[in-house]
């Protein structure tokens, strides 16, 4: 094995963990930070330590985004049928804030905006 084989392979597992780490709901935040805390130092001693760390913190925040993005959808779509809600019943504006209502065309971009993001956060989990 090369030892830039075995440096992606150590990368990998390194994010990896943090990535079941990061998910598990069982693990309350503080032992989470000190697990993640934990791996960092370990991570400081592997040859390409740079590489290993930038991984972790990738992980870190892909997770971050996936969640705010996942997070958003249900709140989007109910937002989304409210306003063809109203829109419905023939108004061009919400009748409690008087703000103007979005097109079905104005909708439908970003319903197809939000899931072009999760898709785009799918297709990262499994890199490298």
């Amino acid at each position: 094995m090369t030892a830039g084989i075995q440096v992606l392979d150590r990368i990998s597992l390194y994010r990896a963990a943090a990535r079941t780490l990061l998910r598990n709901d069982g693990i309350d935040h503080e032992r989470r930070v000190a697990a993640l805390v934990a791996m960092y130092d370990r991570a400081k001693a592997e040859p390409s330590a740079d590489l290993v760390i930038g991984a972790m913190v990738a992980e870190v925040l892909f997770n971050i985004f996936r969640s705010d993005a996942v997070a958003v959808r249900p709140k989007a779509d109910a937002f989304e049928r409210a306003q063809r809600r109203v829109r419905g019943r023939g108004r061009d504006a919400c009748p409690t804030c008087l703000s103007r209502l979005l097109t079905d065309g104005e909708l439908a971009e970003l319903a197809q905006l939000r899931e072009a993001e999760i898709s785009e956060l799918r297709a990262l989990e499994g890199a490298v």
